[in-house]
């Protein structure tokens, strides 16, 4: 009896070890990171409500101030790469992930009008350059109404209104944005996730991510 109990003590720890989360860690002179891969689409789509496509790869990112550093983060410092076929991608942003979820501009007066008005179509871009992503669509979650009257040879009033917040929340752009990292922490500690649009299915031993910025620069491997 005492046996078994052991084993199966045994059994459950090896278990909750192999369901750790998987941490890779760098330190810059300012600013430290800890990072962990999240390619598994239905973990994505727990966290997002959306499976992105199957076209992306999330990472966790936790990050720490030194020294009293106020750290501003930019998304095209990161690439992310799979070794594999030089697939690759920057860090994306909400509004470009989001497309169709996004409001974007569109014509929307009468005639001898200028007027622009709130749409979920969004505006047809080309795929991520590097990558095999198909073309998306960019919204902007912004603007409300731009424009006036046309025709007199005066420039045209924009007006701008925030999306209510209990929508942003509601659409993807609003999870998505919710759950980034904050790329102007100061220097508070912090921690969200980073998009990247490569193929999910990738072995994670041929994929990188890698870091040159002000705060220097690093390579981590996702090999286990």
């Amino acid at each position: 009896m005492m046996h078994r109990m052991m084993l199966a003590f045994v059994l459950i720890g090896a278990a909750a070890a192999a369901d750790a989360p998987d941490w890779r860690k760098a330190d810059l002179k300012d600013v430290a990171f800890e990072f962990r891969l999240v390619q598994d689409v239905d973990e994505i789509e727990r966290l997002l409500g959306d499976r992105l496509d199957n076209e992306f790869i999330l990472v966790e990112v936790r990050l720490r101030a030194l020294y009293g550093t106020k750290v501003n983060l930019d998304r095209t410092a990161f690439l992310f790469r799979s070794f594999r076929d030089n697939q690759q991608s920057t860090a994306q942003s909400p509004d470009l992930i989001a497309g169709s979820d996004v409001l974007s501009l569109k014509p929307g007066g009468g005639s001898g009008s200028a007027v622009y008005s709130q749409s979920r179509e969004g505006i047809p871009v080309g795929g991520v350059p590097g990558t095999t992503g198909r073309p998306r669509r960019l919204g902007n979650p912004v603007p409300d109404t731009i424009g006036g009257p046309v025709g007199s040879g005066t420039s045209s009033a924009t007006t701008v209104r925030q999306m209510p917040a209990q929508e942003q929340d509601l659409s993807l752009y609003g999870r998505l944005e919710r759950l980034e990292l904050p790329l102007d922490a100061g220097d508070a500690d912090v921690s969200g996730y980073l998009y990247f649009q490569v193929d999910p299915k990738h072995n994670r031993k041929h994929l990188s991510l890698s870091y040159d910025g002000r705060y220097g620069e690093f390579r981590v491997s996702f090999e286990k």
